[in-house]
């Protein structure tokens, strides 16, 4: 596909997928583009439309193969720039929007930009003008002798100086890598089985791995809807409630297996409650992750449940959502951490799509074996 689109509740995002020729428009590609920005203009349920690019390029503009074959009945150039639109249409901008690319965000209502983005109208470097409304929209988005700088140079803007004239509604921080527990970079920002990164520590120990990412998860949730009473098991079928930790209590190596002591202080603070996490962390894995969490139905699989294959190593994944369509069909968002310990991190399909079909018989992830239905798992 060389425009994909993504529903998150009344919020429709389209994205430009053509980076091998720096998401030129052509005519297939303003054609997909055009059914997009149609679906967003009629679909009654959808109220906004964010349109991005890849980690590296927004737009460079017209495909000069195309022989400028890129307009569409609805939306002249591109599928967007005469578009009679009645919806709030943003752009996120990371990388380059250069020339045409320049335009159409010049054509959206709001402009959010990565710190690393640059605008440009470098036409007039090979010897053109901008031909796509970039001649009438910069001067009404720009102070005009700036539009003109751009227009007669070529030479691009930094986000920041977007930001400063008013082109750019906001500046944010560039994607953002999947790091080990020493800081070191696992996954780049632009890995295509990479769709996102959690807002959520790792520690600095290499602890919190695949299986460990799961409870952390499971914890944070109990605690944030007051639910913090939560208890794992060991490896050997040690239980580790919180409850008698928070007490004073510490579960230590005792021979063979783990043994409750005392040594700390009555605290339920969040330090604790981290401290006591990464405790379960050293004793736990997918083999008692598998053997104690509860077996779930396909037919209930839900947003918390996860998928474990027990093992030296296993892995585990985690479900974090899951949209049902109209004929039955589901599909998932999935998460997961790894090893070494690292951030947690929401993965693609094979499609390039964070979204997962459910609807075979087992599910397929970019890290490891497939995942078959028995081994869906949930801890309550």
């Amino acid at each position: 596909m060389l425009i994909r689109t993504e529903r998150r509740g009344h919020v429709l995002v389209i994205s430009i997928n053509r980076e091998h020729k720096r998401n030129s428009i052509d005519r297939h590609t303003a054609d997909q583009l055009d059914d997009a920005l149609n679906t967003l203009d009629d679909d009654p349920e959808l109220w906004v439309g964010v349109l991005t690019g890849t980690r590296t390029m927004f737009s460079a503009g017209s495909d000069v193969n195309a022989n400028r074959h890129y307009h569409t009945d609805r939306g002249g150039e591109y599928g967007l720039i005469r578009r009679r639109r009645a919806k709030p249409l943003i752009a996120a901008v990371e990388g380059f929007a250069l020339g045409g690319g320049m335009e159409i965000a010049l054509a959206c209502d709001m402009v959010v930009a990565s710190a690393t983005s640059r605008f440009g109208l470098p036409e007039v470097k090979i010897g053109v003008l901008p031909g796509s409304a970039g001649l009438f929209r910069a001067p009404r988005s720009l102070p005009v002798n700036l539009a003109r700088q751009l227009i007669l140079t070529g030479d691009p803007i930094s986000a920041e100086r977007g930001l400063e004239l008013g082109l750019v509604n906001r500046v944010a921080e560039p994607g953002t890598a999947v790091v080990s527990f020493r800081g070191a970079t696992i996954l780049a920002p632009d890995d295509p089985r990479l769709a996102a990164v959690v807002a959520i520590d790792v520690g600095d120990k290499d602890l919190q791995q695949c299986a460990d990412s799961v409870i952390r998860m499971h914890a944070e949730w109990r605690r944030a809807v007051g639910r913090g009473d939560v208890s794992y098991k060991s490896l050997s079928g040690f239980p580790m409630p919180y409850e008698r930790y928070r007490r004073g209590e510490r579960f230590v190596l005792a021979g063979k297996d783990l043994a409750w002591t005392g040594g700390g202080r009555p605290d339920d603070s969040r330090a604790t409650f981290r401290g006591y996490l990464d405790n379960v962390f050293m004793w736990a894995n997918t083999v008692g992750l598998a053997r104690d969490a509860a077996k779930v139905p396909r037919a209930d699989v839900r947003a918390g449940d996860f998928f474990v294959l027990g093992g030296a190593p296993g892995h585990a994944v985690m479900i974090l959502d899951v949209a049902v369509a109209a004929d039955g069909k589901k599909r998932a968002l999935i998460g997961q951490g790894y090893m070494p310990a690292q951030s947690f991190h929401v993965i693609r399909a094979a499609d390039g799509s964070p979204w997962f079909s459910l609807d075979g018989d087992e599910v397929k992830t970019p890290f490891w074996a497939p995942f078959p239905w028995e081994s869906l798992r949930r801890l309550d």
